[in-house]
């Protein structure tokens, strides 16, 4: 997120991260303009290029912080005895990660429908579970990029509904229903 270790950059970087959070809530990405974020963080244009090079800049920094996040607890998933508890051990992190955020992740998806940081989420979660795949089944017929991706669709369409409040299950009831789904023997 921040740029160095200074105490004033860190709080500026944080001031326009928030301030872009909240302009997500209720425009879409293409239509922020910069003089809108820095008035939102209490910046001026000046402080904003010298953090960023232009909103885009800003943004991809975002999602490095989101992607950063997500790897960290993603790799606390090492010492589980099959690919099922694997799995759900994966869709745990990705929920509570994402029902600490649930309000941003709501509002890319109100205003923002192809989303970059889904994108970035499910590249993240594929990365995880093909290194996974890999090293667990050598001797597996079908391609661990194939069973990731055959796996994290059905995942993701169901955490979006969930993020959306489409179809009114709760976190707890959509684990319960993805871990009757997930087989035992998933390779």
């Amino acid at each position: 997120m921040a740029k160095g270790t200074d105490l004033r950059i860190v709080k500026t970087d944080r001031a326009i991260f928030e301030a872009l959070i909240r302009l997500l809530a209720v425009s879409s990405f293409e239509d922020l303009k910069v003089s809108r974020i820095c008035k939102e963080a209490m910046v001026n244009r000046t402080t904003f290029y010298s953090h960023f090079e232009d909103k885009y800049a800003l943004f991809q920094s975002f999602i490095d912080y989101l992607k950063h996040d997500l790897k960290q607890r993603l790799a606390t998933n090492e010492n589980l005895i099959n690919t099922k508890e694997y799995y759900i051990e994966v869709i745990r992190i990705l929920t509570d990660n994402i029902g600490e955020k649930k309000g941003l992740f709501k509002a890319l998806l109100a205003h923002n429908e192809v989303s970059i940081v889904l994108t970035m989420v499910y590249r993240t979660l594929k990365e995880d579970i093909v290194q996974r795949l890999e090293k667990d089944s050598a001797q597996n017929h079908i391609s661990a990029r194939f069973i990731a991706n055959y796996y994290l669709g059905a995942v993701c369409h169901v955490v979006v509904g969930w993020i959306r409040e489409d179809d009114g299950y709760t976190k707890e009831e959509m684990i319960k229903y993805l871990e009757e789904l997930i087989p035992e023997k998933i390779f």
